[in-house]
């Protein structure tokens, strides 16, 4: 199935399509859950998430009637139904609020494992954060350019002249004149350093005390259409003044005697939530080589060794992703309430109460 394929098309009396978008799909099965007529099939996702089959998350076969209820459960975006052309649009089922107060680190943008926070900050020019005055004799000026290649910020423009006729006349390797000094003053933080470097003290620059706090604005943006609702954004938050309301209530366990540590449900949590804690570290007594056998390491050595698989539950939002990828069905993901389940219609309520009451494994 391509990326932004319609996968179902019905007439009458408005043409109805539903859309999917692989790029956006993290695998986490939900659709398929909440599917009346079970005409979404999931794919291996677990192969799909470590790049060993390169195919579709998602199949839908022609019992889809429809009716729209995946693209209003799917978290990430990958669905989406149109009717006569146009985009239905409902209400997004997590919500993340920026309050005033923000300093704009961008921590959160950082840690945000779906680059769903953007943080724009908007910086006062050079020019504005510094006072003072930079002066030029131009009768100790020897033009050699000296302060324009020391200048810390670039600040300083010394452009050369042309030859004159005599010059040019006693060698065409004669250094011309430099004619023109130009400070761009948005730059210059009238550091003195040219002034201190100038060989014919040409150069003058005094500074003013500055001791005004300086102001930085900017703007905190959320897209809700990648958003997961982990909360990690709002767990860095130097500030406090980010607030995130998970989409879904639930909790999820892991047999840790079954789990392999293949890794697959690491590589595929759209949250970053399962890990494996590097915190023991074993000693090489000796290793083996094709050429030598073995032999003890030249100087002692340790290597880290993952424990067992963690997962944090403040940070996962029982998607299902994981329990859906795992092979050999070690994750086990409960689901107990949903956003907003009172304000759906009432025979959406009656199919996200069947979602759930399923007890969710591969």
């Amino acid at each position: 199935m391509e990326n932004g394929r319609t996968v179902a098309i019905r007439d009458a009396p408005q043409k109805r399509e539903l859309v999917f978008f692989q790029d956006n799909c993290t695998g986490c099965g939900m659709c398929c859950e909440v599917c009346v007529s079970n005409a979404i099939q999931l794919g291996p996702t677990g192969a799909i998430a470590r790049g060993i089959v390169d195919a579709a998350h998602l199949a839908v076969n022609e019992d889809c009637t429809l009716c729209g209820l995946c693209a209003r459960i799917c978290m990430f975006d990958a669905l989406a139904l149109y009717i006569g052309g146009v985009r239905e649009e409902y209400d997004t089922l997590g919500n993340v609020d920026v309050k005033g107060g923000c300093k704009f680190c961008k921590l959160c943008e950082e840690v945000c494992p779906r680059d769903a926070v953007i943080v724009h900050r908007t910086m006062p020019d050079m020019g504005e954060l510094v006072s003072g005055e930079f002066k030029v004799d131009m009768e100790k000026c020897i033009y050699c350019g000296i302060c324009q290649d020391i200048c810390p910020t670039g600040a300083l423009t010394v452009e050369r002249g042309g030859l004159s006729a005599k010059q040019r006349g006693v060698s065409e390797d004669t250094p011309a004149r430099f004619e023109r000094i130009e400070l761009d003053e948005s730059k210059c933080v009238l550091c003195r350093i040219c002034a201190r470097a100038c060989p014919t003290d040409a150069l003058t620059v005094a500074r003013d005390a500055c001791d005004d706090k300086i102001k930085i604005t900017g703007e905190v943006i959320i897209d809700n259409n990648t958003c997961s609702w982990c909360g990690w954004c709002e767990e860095v938050c130097p500030e406090k003044v980010i607030e995130v309301q998970k989409p879904i209530e639930g909790d999820i366990e892991i047999d840790v005697k079954r789990c392999q540590g293949c890794g697959t449900c690491v590589e595929i949590c759209p949250c970053d939530a399962l890990y494996f804690p590097l915190t023991e570290y074993i000693k090489i007594e000796k290793s083996y080589a094709l050429d030598k056998g073995w032999s003890k390491p030249t100087r002692p050595r340790t290597i880290p060794v993952a424990v067992q698989l963690k997962v944090d539950k403040q940070r996962c939002i029982f998607c299902g992703a994981c329990a859906n990828a795992c092979p050999i069905d070690a994750i086990k993901v409960t689901r107990k309430m949903i956003r907003m389940m009172d304000a759906l219609p009432k025979p959406t309520q009656k199919a996200l109460g069947k979602f759930l009451l399923t007890e969710l494994t591969r």
